[in-house]
């Protein structure tokens, strides 16, 4: 409910009327007071036995909405956030109006009950706005005052006599109906209870002559468990028309939601400065620990910082990897390319002990004088074992330089597990090698090959260290892929990779049976040609490196540089995340997107891949400057 957006609007009629327009009538008969108010309806049903059941009353909550001024022609991203008041309830704030809180409480019959300070510059009064929301049980006609004030202290002069006119104000709500309200988020209309707000102004000349009354109508419609979804602010020149609307894109409930919201800039702590964009991440049980360029933070599932310190207290360095393992978080960062060294931290981020409680001396691994560069370091969410690959190039007993790749086994605290693998050997390995961890403790990796043959070559190791298979594709110059990734979890095995046409992004993905062939498609050039997926080219820097493959779905976030929508202001150089079924079927054609969602506000995507959890999707976005995170309700 927005009674100064209201007020507002009928302070714009009345400097209207000030200039020789506007309305004019008799009062309405009715209440004691200014007498403006009308005399209110029969009772209708029962819609709602308790207030609370379309109207949450929650610190910490949070709701999101577009807001378009149909008058202005602008839209922009608003929002209501709700923090605990001293004396019970909650203090409500919209973004759109900071300076004006609400005060929220719930009595004993379950009844929703507000109270705020109205400033006008109709009056020099401060008007005291008091009374129910929603009353329980909540019943259609039902009509509750708001305010009602004869005899303010006026600064209004319609006839232009130089003097102040008499001024009235009244502000009242009444329950309408349960009607079908179209979101931008919903794939099906939501059935949300409709109440008008209406503030009435009746203004009498100094100078005689006729009352002048002057009205403005808002609605707002409250669905159950999320609260008010829609508002509107009438228009009072084109009857069905609006001069303003806002519709929910998301509501935060602290343990439920619906929709997506982005939060608001948020800082380390009180004296830090900018948080800065996140280059590592990892979950721990009630949310993640995240590494930026400046701090070590830990946030909560809902995108909140819980608490943070800067990289120094930390103890790291921050330019290593954060992973979730079977025993807690490791922190693994690398001097130089011989030198590794294994961090405990705790799921707050701080560092356990007073150092690295492993290492890895990869020259003390090879044999000396060779040549080292570290490819890869994976360890699996939940897993048990650190894989790490690297090329290496040596001299062979005839006197020549000759390159490997290999890869070998750790615990996740450095300690050796098994013995070095070589994956291939020879001359002509390429220099992109990726690698990413498999469900089960093993490790899947792709490369570049240029002889004897250009090709793609990929390969999966188990978890003891024995290779489960290993396939080559050739391929050409236009064709070849930048950049395979293999993505891997329960339901199978893709692997994902990006390339140019026409200067124009195109993504592929083909599944892998469990002898590393390609399912439903011939392994030669021509997969790369007719593997496409169908996401959008704007999904490519996210492609395949922040992506998440889980439960059988593709989950990615991008910015998505587009002209404006006529339909949708949101659609304009935006966030948008997005979900691909995989499904049973093999083929990358066949894949669906399952849901879009276009999120609000100047934020960008890290190259941190989503963290899906049961019930919601965190992104760690960013303003450039401060963590931004946002939240994706899977309901």
């Amino acid at each position: 409910m927005k009674t100064h957006a209201v007020a507002t609007a009928v302070l714009a009629i009345v400097v209207t009327a000030c200039g020789g327009g506007g309305g004019g009538g008799d009062s309405p008969p009715g209440s004691a007071g200014s007498e403006l108010i009308p005399s209110a309806q029969p009772l209708g049903e029962v819609l709602y036995a308790d207030a609370r059941a379309i109207r949450p009353v929650l610190a910490g909550a949070q709701w999101s909405y577009h807001k378009r001024d149909y008058a202005g022609g602008s839209s922009a991203p608003i929002s209501t956030r709700a923090t605990a008041s001293a004396g019970g309830g909650v203090t409500e704030l919209n973004s759109d109006d900071p300076n004006t809180p609400i005060s929220v409480r719930v009595d004993s019959s379950g009844s929703v009950l507000i109270s705020q300070e109205l400033t006008t510059a109709l009056t020099t009064d401060r008007i005291r706005v008091e009374g129910y929301e929603l009353r329980s049980p909540v019943r259609a006609n039902d009509q509750y005052v708001l305010f009602d004030r004869r005899g303010l202290n006026s600064r209004v002069d319609v006839d232009g006599d130089g003097r102040a006119d008499e001024l009235d104000m009244a502000g009242y709500r009444v329950v309408v109906s349960n009607e079908p309200v179209s979101l931008p988020e919903a794939t099906t209309p939501l059935t949300a209870l409709r109440v008008d707000t209406v503030l009435l102004v009746r203004v009498r000349p100094s100078g005689g002559g006729a009352v002048r009354l002057f009205s403005q109508r808002d609605s707002s419609w409250y669905a159950p468990g999320i609260g008010i979804v829609r508002n509107v602010l009438h228009s009072d020149s084109a009857p069905g028309a609006y001069e303003v609307e806002s519709l929910l894109t998301g509501f935060d409930g602290v343990t439920r939601g619906w929709g997506a919201i982005v939060r608001e800039s948020q800082w380390a702590d009180s004296n830090a400065g900018p948080t800065g964009r996140v280059y590592a991440a990892a979950a721990v049980p009630d949310g993640i620990v995240a590494i930026t360029g400046f701090h070590v933070l830990k946030i909560d599932r809902n995108g909140r910082i819980v608490s943070g310190q800067s990289i120094a207290q930390a103890g790291i360095s921050g330019s290593g990897g954060l992973y979730s393992t079977a025993s807690g978080l490791r922190y693994v960062e690398s001097s130089n390319q011989n030198d590794i060294r294994v961090f405990r931290l705790n799921d707050q981020g701080s560092l356990q002990g007073t150092g690295p409680v492993g290492r890895i001396d990869l020259q003390a691994l090879n044999a000396p004088g060779a040549f080292l560069r570290i490819t890869s370091l994976a360890i699996a969410p939940g897993g048990t074992r650190l894989w790490l690959s690297w090329q290496r190039s040596a001299l062979d007993t005839s006197g020549n330089y000759r390159d490997a790749l290999l890869a070998r086994e750790f615990d996740v605290d450095g300690a050796p597990a098994g013995g070095e693998i070589e994956l291939a050997g020879g001359i002509g390995l390429g220099s992109t090698v990726l690698a990413r961890p498999s469900a089960s403790n093993g490790l899947i990796l792709s490369w570049s090959e240029y002889a004897p043959s250009q090709a793609m070559v990929q390969a999966k190791l188990r978890a003891d260290g024995s290779v489960a298979w290993r396939s080559r594709q050739s391929s050409n110059s236009v064709l070849a892929p930048c950049c395979v990734a293999p993505l891997d979890d329960t339901t199978g095995t893709w692997l994902t990779w990006r390339s140019e046409r026409a200067s124009v992004s195109v993504l592929h993905g083909v599944r892998v049976d469990d002898s590393g062939r390609f399912v439903g498609v011939p392994t030669d050039d021509s997969v790369y040609a007719s593997q496409e997926l169908p996401i959008d080219a704007e999904f490519s820097p996210a492609w395949p490196y922040a992506t998440t493959f889980r439960e059988g779905r593709f989950h990615a976030a991008a910015k998505v540089w587009s002209a404006p929508h006529a339909n949708d202001p949101r659609v304009y150089n935006h966030l948008e995340y997005a979900e691909f079924n995989a499904g049973p079927g093999a083929l990358a054609a066949g894949m669906t997107r399952t849901r879009r969602v276009v999120l609000d506000g100047l934020v960008e995507p890290s190259m941190v891949a989503p963290f899906v959890f049961d019930d919601r999707v965190l992104l760690l976005t960013d303003d450039g400057q401060t963590l931004r995170p946002a939240v994706i309700w899977r309901n």
